[in-house]
């Protein structure tokens, strides 16, 4: 009989913290485990690098899709660092614009290469070595940068959040209308600009409590 093979063990990642009230903390690990059937994909390391694709050329756009990493940076108190990289074969995330006749949609993001890890009770880990965001061209262009963006409504820096969250392994949608992962988008939603769900919801998945936050800072 052949040996077993070693799974590879996440050295970044702690065990989950599956015990978390969702009453006391908000999140949705349980509702991001049942649309993967069980699965959760975790990065191994802290540090993630992004690549912005050569569509990507007004500066404006460029601007908006590094001031999104900046966000998720300062909002999950830099539990993720993000540094741009200008080498698409060795960058971790990779940033793609495509027209709307390629993709009937505002974006989608995801892991796109990953391998089996750990597995924690009823969840099954699978580790992240490469993720892509695809952005509407035409949804960029329908926003500026400065403007919308200080009044907390700026539609296609919101999908940049959202898509985001999608890379850092939150890889489900909320249940909650408004928030920044619910699956439908909402223009007048603020929660994109706080975060507080995800948050938590991050904090659960990577096993790290000093993020969580109780429902008052929602």
């Amino acid at each position: 009989m052949a040996p077993k093979k070693k799974l590879p063990r996440n050295k970044f990642a702690g065990k989950p913290l599956t015990n978390v009230q969702s009453s006391r903390y908000p999140n949705f690990i349980r509702e991001i485990s049942q649309q993967n059937q069980g699965k959760i994909f975790r990065w191994s390391k802290n540090r993630i690098s992004f690549y912005i694709d050569g569509k990507a050329t007004n500066r404006l756009t460029k601007a908006k899709i590094k001031r999104a990493f900046r966000h998720w940076e300062d909002a999950i108190e830099g539990l993720f660092v993000f540094d741009e990289s200008f080498d698409r074969n060795r960058a971790d995330v990779v940033v793609k614009l495509t027209s709307t006749s390629e993709k009937n949609r505002l974006g989608e993001a995801g892991p796109s290469q990953f391998k089996r890890g750990d597995r924690f009770d009823s969840l099954e880990e699978y580790i992240i070595s490469k993720a892509e965001i695809i952005i509407s061209e035409e949804h960029f262009s329908q926003t500026s940068l400065s403007r919308e963006y200080q009044k907390n409504r700026d539609p296609s820096f919101q999908t940049l959040i959202h898509e985001i969250g999608h890379v850092l392994g939150l890889t489900g949608h909320s249940p909650r209308v408004g928030d920044c992962l619910y699956y439908r988008a909402d223009p007048q939603a603020r929660s994109c600009y706080k975060l507080n769900i995800e948050r938590n919801t991050l904090a659960v998945l990577y096993g790290k409590s000093f993020l969580l936050r109780p429902e008052t800072y929602r």
